[in-house]
């Protein structure tokens, strides 16, 4: 996943059309949400142990975007994996995230389906849980899940839309510079 400053750099100097001239057919794009006011809970310390785990994004607030195309080293010219692992086409690097998590399988026609690969936490398409393996047909717009990561399916178009008349000015669209750090 990146950051969409970059984007909204370019959404901001380019024409829309040199601005889709740029971009991959498909964008998965992670709008954030507001922060609520009361701010992450005190933890608790005791000396009991416990096992954590992260099942849910750890910065809902930022705006974030993954580029859909294929990696060079992919031998499957219709599949493309999503996924941790480093290797395939579009990268969640999260821990609730399966190394292979699901795959976009470009059809005939040129549209989209998203395919389960039996992944830890679910897959999920418009709130539905997918079954392990079960494929349905995407659409612009959808709304894709992969465990607690919510997804929406946008082409280079929406994306210039939505960079230069939804995104509201106050919203982070990355990690605050480190103290000291440019």
């Amino acid at each position: 996943m990146e950051f969409i400053d970059a984007y909204k750099e370019r959404a901001d100097t380019l024409t829309e059309r040199a601005f889709v001239e740029r971009l991959p057919a498909w964008i998965l794009l992670k709008r954030g949400r507001k922060q609520t006011a009361t701010g992450a809970p005190t933890p608790t310390f005791n000396f009991e142990t416990t096992t954590t785990q992260f099942l849910n994004d750890p910065a809902p607030h930022l705006w974030q975007l993954a580029l859909v195309k294929k990696r060079a080293d992919n031998p499957f010219p219709e599949r493309l994996s999503v996924g941790r692992a480093p290797n395939c086409d579009v990268v969640l690097r999260l821990p609730f995230i399966s190394k292979v998590h699901a795959h976009l399988i470009v059809l005939p026609d040129g549209s989209l389906e998203l395919r389960d690969n039996e992944s830890t936490h679910e897959t999920s398409l418009k709130g539905k849980r997918l079954a392990p393996r079960e494929a349905r047909q995407l659409k612009l717009g959808d709304q894709l899940s992969f465990g607690s990561l919510t997804l929406e399916l946008v082409d280079g178009a929406s994306l210039y839309r939505i960079l230069r008349q939804d995104l509201p000015t106050s919203v982070r669209t990355s990690m605050p510079a480190l103290p000291g750090k440019p």
